[in-house]
């Protein structure tokens, strides 16, 4: 057994000193246009044993022109070949490759390097921004370009259209460096910042990233899904509600919910009907399917005119059990937020405050004594009799990081059905005054997007609990705000923005 063992281990040491493989080029630069012999070394080859050896590099180059001219072998190991550097070739470092019948192909990749000529690159456009809806000429100037040299230029801008909208009306050509471009914006483009590309034979595809801004319309999304949990097996009317959306517009809306069975398998849609209210609100009918896996899902909304939307959905089984958390230093208070889905199927309530009180009521107050932190369970039952627990932990620690404020010894615990806020809109409410939370739900930080027409003067980011109170406030300085909300209870949040051209809310979720 163990002479047998050792004869596999050296059969296997010996295959892999036997392996080919290419291990030097010398020399292993040069330039663009420059003709030279370059030897070509290799270990466990077979150059010599082997005829019909070939050599490449990879430059990029026509079918016409010859790059290695001769091949010249002088032992299994060593070759030499002669190589012509085409003059068009770009700096950077190219793989060079060996192959015969003995071999195979073998390749030193990035082994050789070519000081040759710089990439072309597109360096400005003029006038850089445009309207939705609006036609213009725009002078695009490159670098090391050969636009007039070129056959045929074309131009694209990366807005989001239909197949059939032309969006580059005509090219004309000024010179090597410079075409005009006449262009027309979608009406139903969204305000930011677009690629402009052009490519041609010569150059391939060249672009300035972001360099071209649309003033159009705020970023469609997704506000409301109406109920946003459901049972497994479960069929039922959803809901969904968009702002700045074009649902009856756009047509062919389409709606998924993306839900993974028990089975391992993915299936795009349970939609059994949609029907579009109008452009800001759909309902779509589904069926959850009886194998689901408990969890959290995206709801996707699609269509020509705003793209892909998403949200998120929730399936539970049979039983349900959730609650938010808020904090509000003023009055000490936590409080504990019952989702609707579990309200609606609970059919009795037993809380665990994790300090040795329980409560079987649905919506208790609870007072602790110290100041520390506890894990508070909420077991509900249903009519079926089926069972479910969700815990999550509040309190205080020793060193005041589970809120933001510590105040006297102790604190108080409510639980409520619904959420409240005073928090209200205000002001011009310009319809190009939007507000986007990324990433929604939150862990540690979520940043905050406004339009860029907004006038920031003077202006504030506000983060209120369901209860109205003032969290977080924050000045803003730029149209991309991040805050740090690692330190709030996992719960529902609003965030307002108040600026000179209004006040606009958004909610966002803590977990």
């Amino acid at each position: 057994m163990t002479k047998t063992y050792l004869f596999f281990i050296s059969l296997f040491l010996s295959f892999c000193a036997a392996s080919q493989s290419l291990v030097s080029v010398n020399p292993a630069s040069a330039n663009a246009g420059q003709t030279l012999n370059v030897t070509i070394t290799g270990t466990n080859t077979h150059f010599v044993q082997t005829s019909g050896t070939t050599v490449n590099f990879s430059f990029s180059q026509t079918s016409a022109t010859s790059v290695v001219n001769s091949v010249n072998v002088v032992n299994d190991s060593v070759l030499s070949a002669n190589v012509s550097v085409p003059a068009n070739v770009l700096t950077g470092n190219y793989n060079v490759t060996a192959t015969n019948a003995a071999d195979g192909t073998l390749s030193l990749n990035n082994s050789f390097h070519v000081n040759g000529a710089i990439p072309a690159s597109l360096v400005s456009i003029s006038p850089a921004s445009g309207s939705a809806g609006q036609t213009l000429s725009v002078t695009i100037t490159g670098a090391r370009t050969h636009f007039s040299q070129a056959v045929t230029n074309q131009v694209n801008f990366s807005f989001f259209q239909t197949s059939s909208t032309t969006v580059v009306n005509s090219v004309n050509v000024v010179n090597d460096s410079a075409l005009i471009a006449n262009l027309t914006i979608p009406t139903n483009i969204v305000t930011g910042n677009y690629n402009a590309t052009v490519q041609n034979s010569m150059d391939g595809f060249i672009s300035l990233i972001n360099g071209f801004h649309v003033n159009g319309i705020s970023q469609p999304s997704i506000t409301l899904v109406n109920p946003s949990v459901a049972r497994v097996g479960q069929t039922l009317n959803v809901t969904i509600t968009g702002k700045n959306t074009h649902f009856v517009q756009g047509g062919g809306t389409v709606v998924d919910f993306t839900f993974m069975q028990t089975s391992g398998t993915t299936v795009a849609s349970f939609v059994n009907s949609i029907n579009a209210v109008n452009d800001s609100s759909i309902i779509a009918n589904i069926t959850i399917p009886a194998n689901a896996v408990v969890g959290n899902y995206n709801v996707r909304v699609f269509d020509v005119a705003d793209g892909y939307l998403f949200d998120d959905f929730y399936i539970f089984n049979n039983c349900y059990s959730h609650f938010a958390t808020s904090y509000n230093a003023g009055n000490n208070l936590f409080t504990l937020t019952l989702d609707s889905a579990t309200v609606t199927s609970a059919t009795g309530y037993y809380w665990d405050f994790g300090d040795g009180f329980s409560s079987t009521m649905q919506t208790p107050t609870h007072t602790f004594i110290q100041d520390t932190t506890y894990n508070v369970c909420l077991r509900v039952k249903t009519s079926a009799l089926d069972s479910c627990t969700y815990c999550h932990v509040i309190g205080k620690n020793s060193s005041g990081g589970v809120v933001l404020k510590q105040t006297n010894s102790g604190f108080l615990l409510n639980v409520v059905l619904n959420p409240v806020t005073g928090i209200s809109e205000s002001g011009k409410n310009k319809s190009d005054f939007s507000i986007v939370a990324i990433p929604n739900p939150a862990n540690y930080s979520v940043t905050i997007s406004l339009n860029p027409t907004l006038d920031l003067k003077d202006a504030l980011l506000s983060i209120y609990d369901i209860n109205g109170a003032l969290i977080i406030e924050k000045p803003v300085i730029d149209y991309h705000t991040t805050l740090n909300i690692s330190s709030l209870s996992d719960g529902l949040y609003f965030i307002k923005a108040s600026t000179m051209d209004g006040v606009k809310t958004l909610k966002f979720l803590k977990q």
